[in-house]
């Protein structure tokens, strides 16, 4: 096998291939302090004094570690301002966050560090956000997520490029929503290590990374050494299987699009789905139209495997039938169609039916009362006064 380029050309080719190698393009650069931000942004700017693109450092202290923590930014702060580089450095008391929303601490701190790179990013209209995932990352990822339960959505691990509208929330201009990249993505921790001891770098280390009490610790210390013992480049077969299975994902997305516009309905809160068309896909592309229709009802989050298959189950359930999907969703069997809300979301305000919903050609009317004529629709019917008069016909309807 032919040895790889050496580090910064790969990073140089990886810039070039999405067009951001250019002294007029800015990067903002997420820099911890530890060995891979420092790595990739003493690439970055070596390569800004080749003509490569502006730079910008953001570093957030969430303040788990109180004065280590404090130290590492006055460590990424020093470290910038001697290399000429511009810095926003912010601190935020995730702590007190934690304790008063009972949140999961590594999801809350990861929200809140994107949320940040997605405001630093904006001030500044960079092109990019630059994290420093690498291929030891990735394989870790990989097996964060088989261990979990995962099909190719989570086998294809981290990307190297993700646009704006998947990794932030926020609105933003479309012409001016920045990526997300990670250009150390093919290279692992021993040769980002490596460069380090070679230029003289002095990365911090965070305690954490090692700390037995996460489970991505654990794969990194334990079962990776474990899985070597098997197979030397462990890393490698990890990496090549996150990139089979982004492109399984990537065709699977390609055949879901074909058929969406046909199946689905995006409302304020809801999506609707054509039963008739629902009926005729695959189980693996049933999964995906309701991860799609999930993942744009809701921020950074999406049903498990579990809720994904209760919501296929409910699906072959009678008109009425209703399944909650947790995340705040509900799957509702409807006349002709599916409904997904969210069921924070004004009723009034999902996707609504062509109505009136009948369930036969013909139906005889009751002499006083209610008759129900689909999922969401009635008739009632009232006899005024006095008895002389024809019966009056009311249609009544409501949207759930």
């Amino acid at each position: 096998m032919p040895a790889l380029p050496a580090l910064p050309d790969r990073v140089h080719a990886f810039l070039v291939k999405q067009a951001l190698f250019h002294p007029g393009t800015l990067l903002v650069v997420a820099v911890s302090g530890g060995p891979d931000s420092l790595c990739l942004l003493h690439v970055l700017w070596r390569l800004y004094n080749d003509g490569g693109p502006r730079l910008h450092v953001a570093h957030l202290d969430h303040q788990f570690r109180g004065a280590q923590s404090a130290d590492e930014a006055r460590f990424v702060a020093a470290t910038a301002a001697a290399w000429n580089i511009p810095a926003t450095i912010e601190q935020h008391n995730l702590p007190v966050h934690i304790a008063a929303t009972g949140e999961n601490k590594q999801a809350a701190a990861r929200a809140v560090r994107y949320a940040f790179l997605a405001r630093v990013a904006t001030a500044t209209h960079a092109a990019a956000v630059a994290v420093a995932h690498q291929a030891d990352d990735q394989a870790e990822t990989v097996l964060l997520h088989l261990l979990r339960g995962a099909g190719a959505a989570g086998l294809r691990g981290m990307r190297a490029v993700v646009p704006w509208a998947e990794w932030q929330w926020l609105p933003a201009d479309t012409a001016h929503a920045p990526l997300l990249v990670r250009p150390l993505l093919t290279t692992n921790r021993a040769e980002i290590e490596a460069y380090c001891a070679e230029h003289s770098l002095a990365p911090r280390h965070d305690p954490t990374n090692t700390d037995p009490h996460y489970t991505r610790s654990r794969i990194r210390t334990e079962l990776l050494p474990l899985l070597a013992s098997y197979n030397p480049q462990i890393i490698d077969a990890l990496n090549r299987t996150a990139q089979v299975a982004a492109d399984d994902y990537n065709y699977i997305q390609s055949q879901l699009d074909t058929v969406w516009t046909e199946l689905a309905s995006v409302g304020s809160g809801a999506v609707r789905f054509v039963l008739a068309v629902w009926q005729q896909l695959s189980p693996t592309l049933q999964r995906y139209a309701l991860r799609r229709a999930a993942a744009l009802l809701l921020e950074n989050e999406l049903p498990s495997y579990e809720q994904i298959e209760a919501g296929r189950t409910a699906a072959q359930r009678g008109t009425g039938f209703q399944q909650t999907l947790g995340l705040n969703l509900l799957l509702r069997v409807e006349h002709g169609s599916l409904l997904l809300r969210r069921t924070d979301t004004p009723a009034a305000l999902a996707v609504p039916a062509a109505v009136p919903q009948l369930e036969a050609a013909e139906l005889p009317l009751p002499s006083s009362g209610r008759l129900p004529i689909g999922a969401t629709w009635w008739v009632e019917v009232a006899t005024d006064t006095p008895p002389a008069l024809p019966a009056i016909v009311a249609l009544v309807g409501y949207t759930r």
